[in-house]
């Protein structure tokens, strides 16, 4: 997935601030790999993946309602499941 660069302001400041509430984020690109198998004519199936394969370090956003400052992007992390339909 590849996120262009975005601005943090209306007036779409570049540097950043002291607070890092301000200033532009850095575009990126993030891999995820999800594996999927459910055999013919089961009710059942499993999954697996992994987000930010590559482990990239990104910026996600500069402030929330409760968060100020820079907020980093999800580290690498796996996950997995079974489903059953009824």
């Amino acid at each position: 997935m590849y996120i262009a660069q975005q601005f943090t302001d209306g007036a779409n400041t570049q540097t950043e601030n002291a607070l890092g509430t301000n200033g532009a984020i850095s575009s990126y690109t993030i891999w995820n790999l999800r594996l999927n198998y459910a055999p013919p004519k089961a009710k059942w199936a499993i999954f697996a993946g992994v987000r930010n394969l590559t482990d990239e370090s990104f910026i996600a956003q500069r402030t929330t309602g409760s968060f100020i400052g820079i907020q980093p992007g999800e580290i690498r992390n796996f996950y997995g499941g079974v489903s059953w339909r009824f």
